[in-house]
């Protein structure tokens, strides 16, 4: 993964620190294992484990940051005293990295038939460190006591790389696993996958932040996730390929197998994909902080070319975002049904809310007063989605550093 970091526009700065290092041990490793494969093609014994102490190790990697000392790591008991709520409301803590560790780098989750929460983690990210064990995870989170904690944790799968997006169906679980969209499922009842399945091979793995992700079901039966700008996608189906540059949405329906490019369209990189009571789908462009109304663009244009810029529904107030929802809930007030938040995780931290109109032939929003504001800067919430309670539920990826290649990847 991260082509376009380690060749690609984005190397510089740290491209040259980070990656020749990690390059030059992954080559011998690889050496090790080609010597490996043709010991058994010659009929010799080999050990058990591969011995790697020929690789090297890393140098340290120094922060680029000028006053490490004012970086200020929250506890969530505290983060929670930093919220500032409409009147009326009040928010509460589900879960942490505290009480369930393995809950590193969450990244977007869903919640099944049994009201239990599915999440991504990647504690991996940005990439695979060579020489060290890929094990993101996939974990079920569950509240058995009725007190709004969870208080249950149970590994469904566990040494995956990089999971961007989940989406719970047919009886598993379909997970992003660049280059590839995989079905995970458990079939003897103890809640941990024991079959894999590739279901679509193909998506482009040059920019793991940009990769498949935003999963959602839509109305009709189909599964929609996106991709961002840099990825080339050439995508193998029963019913032939399918192509999209530099950023689209795909459908996929499991009934018939069949995948198409729903919106070919020049994101930055979508993290956003809600549908309203309607049907009619909306997407959230997180770099650019664009919002777009997508059912409007949403016809067929052949490959390569992509639909002409479309016009924003909402003015941007703040940007990078990263998912969408709209108010649908008995739990929340009547004046803001319908109302559409978005979360933003730089210079404002929380999620904003604006009220939906129609627009001629689409529609407009206008902003209204935030649902969630923090004065926490390592907040950074990316997935929201209503639970079966019929509270909304956030996810914080909280980091006192994010951008591109500002910092090292590696930065301590």
């Amino acid at each position: 993964v991260n082509g376009y970091y380690i060749y690609g526009g984005r190397k510089e700065p740290f491209g040259v620190v980070n990656f020749p290092a990690e390059f030059a041990k992954l080559r011998k490793m690889i050496a090790n294992r080609d010597k490996r494969i043709w010991a058994v093609a010659q009929g010799k014994t080999v050990p058990v484990k591969i011995d790697d102490s020929n690789t090297g190790e890393f140098a340290d990697i120094k922060t680029n940051v000028k006053d490490p000392d004012s970086i200020k790591i929250t506890s969530p008991e505290e983060s929670l005293k930093h919220f500032e709520l409409p009147e009326g409301f009040e928010i509460n803590l589900f879960a942490s990295e505290v009480e369930f560790p393995e809950l590193k780098n969450p990244v977007q989750f869903a919640f099944d038939s049994k009201g239990r929460l599915w999440v991504c983690t990647m504690a991996s990210y940005p990439m695979y460190l060579p020489g060290k064990e890929v094990d993101d995870k996939i974990l079920i989170l569950e509240d058995t006591n009725g007190d709004g904690r969870a208080d249950k944790q149970t590994v469904f799968a566990d040494g995956l790389h990089l999971p961007t997006g989940i989406e719970l169906g047919d009886g598993g679980a379909y997970v992003a696993q660049q280059p590839n969209l995989v079905f995970l499922k458990d079939t003897d009842g103890d809640d941990h996958a024991d079959y894999k399945e590739i279901v679509l091979h193909g998506f482009d793995s040059a920019d793991s932040h940009h990769s498949i992700s935003a999963f959602t079901w839509g109305p009709g039966g189909g599964l929609y996730f996106q991709e961002g700008t840099f990825h080339h996608s050439q995508v193998e189906t029963p019913y032939g390929p399918q192509r999209v540059m530099n950023a689209g949405i795909f459908r996929y329906e499991p009934r018939t197998e069949k995948t198409s490019i729903f919106v070919s369209y020049s994101y930055a990189n979508p993290w956003g994909h809600v549908f309203d009571r309607w049907g009619q789908n909306f997407v959230a462009d997180a770099s650019g902080g664009a919002n777009y109304f997508g059912t409007a663009y949403s016809g067929d244009v052949d490959y390569p070319r992509k639909h002409a810029g479309m016009k924003h529904f909402l003015k941007k107030q703040w940007r990078p975002t990263a998912g969408c929802e709209f108010v649908s809930s008995r739990q929340f007030p009547e004046e803001l049904q319908g109302n559409y938040l978005l979360n933003n995780c730089i210079g404002f931290h929380g999620v904003l809310q604006y009220k939906m109109k129609e627009d001629g032939s689409g529609f407009a929003a206008d902003p209204v007063e935030p649902l969630v504001k923090s004065t926490d800067t390592n907040f950074r919430p990316v997935d929201l989605q209503f639970g079966p309670d019929g509270a909304l539920y956030l996810i914080d990826w909280f980091n006192p550093l994010v951008g591109h290649m500002q910092h090292s990847i590696r930065d301590p």
